[in-house]
């Protein structure tokens, strides 16, 4: 459940006095990993040894060196004056005590302690919880919207709408997404010895990223093609090391370095080995893509009253542009969402004084048209429509 596992615990850790009677006739060597010890309550030895090797100068009578506890623990947390015993003999050295105590020594976590920590960790805020995740990234600023769905195997897809900065997204996917999760992007394509698969999903446009299903003992070269944001198919290539462990992921490199990919539509790779293609902006496993944006063109011819407001159509044409502008990632197009605000500002619900009819109203995205009750647009779950060319007559 935890990456980590059981906390094994820490070592103490604080400084050793080596000291003789007369000073020094000579530089006297205290090596690193010198052993000292405390008696402790029980009557066993509590060990520490040197973390550095120290000097006693010729003339002088003590030397200093850091040291830490062997075993972790709070027994090792010692206090002043308790370390009294050499237990690797210096020759010119008589004593070592500790003139501060030891610290920072922490016992191994216990059953309850690690459920407690599991349970803390399920239930912390943003971590494995999609809207809580949704919510933390729409907190970046800059940021209008974010979406997260689930793909199973441990993978989301995370799409986020805005024009924040990328370090302050990634860095808020990386402290939101839960442990042993994966952000990879849009899967654009898999390639399998018994076929490969192209054009599974697109983007907005993003770089390109390739992920080993398998351990590679030796270097891998995949060499592919993508679709770039001006409709233009351009070659791609990535080598993965050897040694690479199943699930690495590398980043691939492009045709032109400042272009980016929106599908991935051939690969030349003739080997037996299975790799993922995804898609997507940040670092991986934390990345994420913008939505695809779909624009959305209105063909509206309306029949004026003998006294129709001022400004009518630029009015209507207003609120249908509000209305567009105002839909979220994955929101369908629907022909009865959009005719209400012909009749009403989508803004302030005012109600238009002057539309004696509606003679026409088209509205077309993705190449298709719809013009009455009933009739709708997909949009897909990493989409979101945007105004284009509002036409009101």
């Amino acid at each position: 459940m935890l990456p980590g596992g059981r906390q094994s615990g820490t070592n103490a850790t604080g400084a050793l006095r080596f000291s003789r009677h007369t000073p020094a006739p000579s530089d006297i060597t205290i090596p690193i990993h010198t052993i000292c010890a405390a008696i402790g309550d029980d009557g066993k030895l509590i060990e520490f040894q040197t973390a550095e090797a120290a000097l006693l100068s010729a003339g002088t009578t003590d030397a200093y060196a850091s040291a830490v506890a062997l075993v972790a623990g709070t027994a090792s947390n010692v206090s002043v004056g308790t370390i009294s015993v050499i237990r690797t003999p210096i020759v010119g050295i008589t004593s070592v005590t500790n003139d501060s105590p030891f610290t920072g020594g922490t016992d191994q976590e216990s059953d309850a302690e690690l459920r407690a920590r599991a349970l803390y960790t399920i239930w912390l805020p943003g971590k494995a919880t999609v809207p809580l995740i949704e919510e933390h990234l729409a907190g970046v600023e800059g940021v209008r919207e974010a979406h997260v769905q689930t793909l199973g195997q441990g993978d989301v897809l995370i799409i986020v709408d805005g024009s924040a900065q990328e370090n302050a997204i990634k860095y808020m996917i990386e402290d939101n997404l839960a442990a042993g999760c994966t952000a990879p992007g849009v899967l654009g394509a898999t390639l399998r010895p018994g076929g490969h698969t192209f054009h599974i999903g697109d983007c907005d446009g993003a770089p390109v990223w390739v992920r080993t299903l398998q351990f590679l003992t030796e270097a891998v070269t995949i060499p592919f093609v993508y679709v770039d944001k001006n409709g233009e198919s351009k070659p791609g290539t990535i080598t993965l090391p050897s040694g690479s462990p199943p699930g690495h992921a590398a980043i691939a490199t492009l045709a032109d370095p400042t272009s980016l990919a929106t599908e991935i539509v051939s690969s030349e790779y003739a080997g037996d080995l299975s790799f993922d293609i995804f898609m997507g902006k940040g670092t991986y496993p934390y990345l994420w893509v913008g939505p695809e944006l779909q624009t959305v063109d209105i063909d509206l011819t309306l029949v004026q009253t003998d006294t129709p407001e001022a400004n009518l159509l630029e009015n209507v044409a207003n609120s249908l542009i509000a209305a567009l502008s105002a839909y979220k990632i994955g929101d369908q197009l629907e022909y009865a969402d959009l005719v209400k605000y012909i009749y009403v500002d989508y803004e302030t619900g005012r109600a238009f004084s002057g539309i004696d009819d509606v003679s026409s109203f088209r509205i077309t995205c993705k190449g298709d048209t719809i013009t009455g009750f009933g009739q709708h647009i997909a949009i897909d779950s990493d989409e979101r429509i945007e105004p284009g060319e509002i036409k009101v007559v």
